[in-house]
């Protein structure tokens, strides 16, 4: 329930208040602007490198993922979730994520993922899940070493790749835990103020789906991934206590876990780090890579 707007209804904080940290629209007006700079800078991005698109990895729509290949064969893979607040965005809007990787000699799978409100949250964890399991599998094709897989995500893809990380990988054939490692970005660690606010209402954010949907409660299953928790240093306190309170509970059960702060990023310009080779972020994920 949502309450008055003036209510304090979530750790002190009124239905206004948890709008103006998690919605980012609020949050960053002018947020749009920076996607349509994804979409032009992927664009030119996919000019350049070689890349495989749509191949699919489930029956639904937007099961599909891009491959940017590796140069050489055995190469570390990593895999990239956009955001978009589950409801929008594509894999296409983030190609230049990979230009960096494959630079660095990785393997870059961009994923697809279906939307709300035609899927529901549910169904956007097993297809992060499935997408894992059919790349595992398949990558090798593609130059990649599916023993040396790295996850990323933005926003909404860092929850999704971040549960990935609690699945047990084992009831699809896999290793327990095929990852070994993840930078994860802006995420929604801990779903439970999204209840509070009325642009996720929809989500059906009960008790049981904020338990099922937070990282924060369904920590990695395996105590070597490594693991990089990014934020904008001028992201709203609430997603940087996120990210502070994810890696407190990982470094509690023996994670090697860091916050990395990117001086003055907000949500929607922190993303575009990875598109920077020299970027701190960057190289964050490529170190990832190259110690998988």
């Amino acid at each position: 329930m949502i309450g008055t707007k003036t209510d304090k209804i979530w750790r002190g904080l009124s239905p206004n208040e948890i709008r103006r940290q998690f919605d980012m629209r609020v949050a960053v007006p002018d947020g749009q602007d920076f996607v349509v700079s994804y979409l032009r800078r992927s664009e030119a991005a996919r000019a350049k490198l070689k890349c495989v698109r749509d191949l699919r990895y489930g029956l639904l729509p937007r099961q599909t993922l891009d491959i940017f290949p590796a140069t050489a064969p055995n190469a570390p893979v990593v895999m990239f979730w956009h955001g978009g607040a589950w409801r929008s965005q594509s894999k296409d809007y983030f190609s230049y994520v990979a230009e960096p990787l494959v630079s660095a000699g990785a393997c870059a799978v961009l994923v697809g993922y279906d939307l709300h409100p035609e899927v529901t949250l549910r169904q956007m964890m097993a297809e992060t899940c499935e997408a894992i399991a059919w790349t595992w599998r398949n990558v090798a094709a593609y130059g990649g070493d599916p023993n040396r897989m790295v996850l990323s995500g933005h926003s909404a893809g860092a929850q999704l790749a971040g549960m990935a990380l609690a699945h047990d990988f084992s009831r699809e054939g896999l290793p327990r835990s095929p990852v070994r490692g993840a930078l994860l970005i802006s995420g929604s660690y801990d779903m439970e103020p999204h209840r509070h606010h009325e642009r996720y209402t929809d989500l059906g954010l009960d008790d049981d789906l904020v338990q099922e949907a937070s990282p924060v409660c369904n920590p990695p299953l395996d105590p070597d991934v490594l693991l990089v928790l990014a934020v904008g240093a001028n992201e709203t306190s609430g997603y940087i206590r996120q990210a502070e309170t994810f890696c407190r509970k990982c470094q509690s059960r023996g994670h090697d876990a860091r916050v990395l702060l990117s001086p003055g990023d907000h949500h929607f310009s922190v993303i575009e780090r990875l598109g920077e080779p020299e970027h701190e972020m960057a190289l964050a994920l490529i170190a990832l890579a190259l110690k998988s």
